[in-house]
């Protein structure tokens, strides 16, 4: 389903608005490359096509809990390798 949002957003916007500087942020714009990225998946029988789909993909948004729990592992890695080899004298 993503690539038709890619599609819709870099290939096709190009082709029916030249010139046309794209804003993610613009509700009229995201739903007119949700609207044809719909339209390109149907057309492939592809589905999962969503709005909430369509701003992730285009905005590159990571999921905060994905990247936070990463962010709190490693650092207890980190902590927990200077304890097993002693880099860390106050502990």
């Amino acid at each position: 389903a993503a690539h038709c949002i890619e599609y819709a957003h870099l290939i096709l916007w190009g082709q029916v608005r030249p010139g046309e500087e794209f804003d993610a942020d613009c509700e009229e714009h995201m739903s007119w490359v949700h609207a044809r990225a719909e339209e390109r998946a149907q057309q492939h029988g592809i589905s999962g096509v969503t709005y909430q789909l369509c701003q992730g993909v285009v905005k590159n948004i990571i999921p905060a809990i994905a990247s936070t729990n990463a962010v709190v592992s490693a650092a207890c890695v980190l902590e927990v390798l200077k304890l097993i080899t002693m880099c860390a004298s106050g502990l």
